[in-house]
This record gives structure tokens, sequence and C-alpha cells, in this order.
């Protein structure tokens, strides 16, 4: 058997870990601070949306978890109106519409731009997040460790417990592992983001658009608008204070608006040093591989090569 650590609770984590338990040679064994439930539980989106490719469809049946397909109405709030993205942008001069199609972008993090040629985003698989969760998780054998110890061969779990390995997958933020593995890391700090999240208190033209691009603002805080559960998400970069973030929320929703919560994700630097890994351990994801998106496809396809490489070695 190969004993097979997956260190982390993400979807990252779980699809690594379904993937593995597949194959009777491996022993799989997701290592995790929380149940996994937990990720149905945290207060974000209720809808997952994945890469609409073969392998993710074909895992979504696998897992009988029911999805639709759909293309994302995107828009981008110019002139105080929501035009659709990027045809809204054919009204201004090709100047401004690449200016405009790249701050957007910038700010957003998205790969919205094909040289000076702004590109419709691709289409997409939905499905209910809980269900997804629940579905991976399913049987997996869960180490509820929220202090580790990654060491050559072994994870140390609270302090003493020894629990040897032949190979890890690592999905946790790879500038968070500095104390926590033997080999060296870059020590950097993570991107952030404001999100607040808000319920317009009349129906908002926000709500028929998966997503808003917002480049322009007066604080020029609020880069994003998505929808999420009931609620809208509107995304600013970095932490704000109080002042920045009611300027932009009092443009957005001038009908008025109530604040429900605001936390603050990290995200990937958008530069990190590269890391040598040790040849048995992989790090899968973004925050891991220090990357600004890695779709979750990559994530199953590339599973599915380690899974085969791995039993070469046996």
């Amino acid at each position: 058997m190969i004993r097979v650590v997956v260190i982390g609770l993400r979807l990252e984590s779980l699809i690594a870990t379904w993937v593995l338990r597949q194959h009777p040679y491996f022993d799989v064994w997701l290592i995790a601070d929380k149940d996994p439930a937990t990720l149905c539980t945290n207060g974000h989106d209720r809808q997952c949306l994945v890469p609409h490719t073969a392998s993710m469809g074909n895992l979504l049946r696998a897992l009988k978890v029911i999805y639709s397909t759909f293309t994302p109405q995107d828009g981008i709030l110019l002139r105080g109106r929501i035009e659709e993205f990027p045809r809204g942008l054919s009204q201004l001069s090709r100047e401004d519409a690449a200016r405009v199609a790249s701050d957007a972008c910038a700010k957003a993090g998205e790969p919205y731009l094909n040289g000076k040629t702004p590109q419709r985003r691709p289409r997409r698989l939905r499905c209910a997040s809980d269900e997804l969760v629940r579905a991976l998780s399913d049987r997996a054998r869960v180490l509820t460790a929220p202090i580790w110890q990654l060491e050559p061969g072994a994870v140390i779990i609270s302090g003493n417990r020894r629990f040897e390995y032949d190979f890890a997958i690592v999905t946790d933020p790879v500038w968070e592992l500095c104390s926590r593995v033997w080999f060296e890391v870059p020590r950097v700090a993570p991107d952030e983001r404001t999100i607040a999240q808000v319920t317009p208190r009349r129906l908002s033209p926000f709500r028929r658009w998966d997503v808003v691009l917002t480049p322009y603002t007066p604080a020029d805080a609020a880069f994003r608008v998505t929808m999420r559960g009931n609620d809208l998400a509107i995304e600013m970069r970095g932490e704000v204070d109080t002042k920045v973030m009611l300027s932009d929320l009092n443009f957005l929703f001038p009908d008025g608006y109530a604040l429900q919560t605001i936390s603050i994700e990290e995200a990937s630097p958008k530069k990190i040093e590269t890391v040598r890994w040790p040849e048995n351990i992989v790090p899968l994801g973004s925050l891991a591989e220090g990357r600004t998106a890695r779709p979750l496809d990559e994530v199953l396809d590339g599973t599915y090569a380690l899974m085969r490489k791995w039993t070469r070695t046996r």
C-alpha cells in the first residue's frame, strides 16, 4: 500500500483525496484542522462554479451531484448603468475601452483580456456547494489536527504523534508553511481582499448579473459585485477602512442597503519565489503553488497524473 497524506481543508484537498481513494493501492488520509462539513457552513457561496470540461463533468456525474451548464452573465458599471461585458465597451472609443477593460481586469485579477480584445467568460458548470463537499468527503478518512509539523516521511501531530507517509500533497497557502516544514519556503505577506456582504433595500440591478465589474468608484476600492446566496458580495482591494468602504457602498447602492458581514480573504501574492519541494511532497492549488489562478479541472487532472506517477514508482 502507498500511504498519501493530503494536508489542508479546501476543495482541492477533497478532490485529491477522492481521486486517490479510487485506487486500491493507496491508503489516503486527509489532515485538516476542522471537519470537512465546515466548508458547507462557512457563510460563503452556496453555488459552486467549476470549469466546463469533460473531466469535471465526469467527476460530478461520478459523485451523483446535480449540476447545470451555463455561461456567466458579466456586466460592467459605466456612467451609472450596467452594460454587458465586454459588449458594452463597444460604445466607447477603442482607447477608452482598452483602458476600462484593463483597469477592471487588473483589479479583479481575472484573465478577461487576450491581447487587446476583451474575451467573454467561458461556459461553466454550477452545482450546490454543500452537495459537492458532502459527496467528496463521504467515507474519507480524516485526521483532525489543528497543530501539525511536516517532517521527512512523517507528519507530527499535536507535538508527539508520528503519522508516517510515502507521499504528501499540500493545499495550505505556501506562506503559512514557514514554521511547519523543514525545507525553505518564502516568507511573503499574502494579498488581501475585503468582502462586504450586503442586502440592498430595494431590488438592485446587480441581481440580474453573475458578476459586475466596477472599475470606477469614488474610493477606487470596490472592483467586483457578485451574487452570494440572496445577498451581494462587494470585493475590495486590500483591507479598507470604514470611510473608504462606505464611500463605495453608498455609491453602488444609492437606495440604501443593510450591511450583513465584513470579512478579509487571502489570495496568492502576485510574485512568489520558486520553492524547491522534496520529490515526495507536491503543492496543489492556487494557494499552495503561489499562483493567481489554478482551475479545479487542472487540480483534478493533476491528481490523476500524480496517481499514475506514484504507482509506477512502486
